[in-house]
């Protein structure tokens, strides 16, 4: 499934969970360097290592975001 922009993502988003989308794989044209990551994310099928890369993706976030701003 081709994913373009983040509106159409959010589109699609609550089907995820679903048994449809269950071997799915997401596919982007996009240069948002977010989105991206979203849809990287979005292909893993483990649980457990879905959750660790979201974390890990967000602390990563946060930390460049806070860099040099205290």
């Amino acid at each position: 499934m081709k994913i373009n922009n983040k509106k159409r993502l959010l589109k699609y988003m609550f089907l995820y969970r679903s048994f449809i989308f269950k071997h799915i794989k997401f596919e982007t044209d996009s240069k948002d360097p977010e989105l991206k990551k979203i849809i990287e994310i979005l292909n893993i099928k483990n649980k457990y290592k879905r959750i660790y890369q979201t974390i890990n993706e967000m602390c990563d976030y946060i930390d460049n975001y806070y860099n040099g701003k205290s």
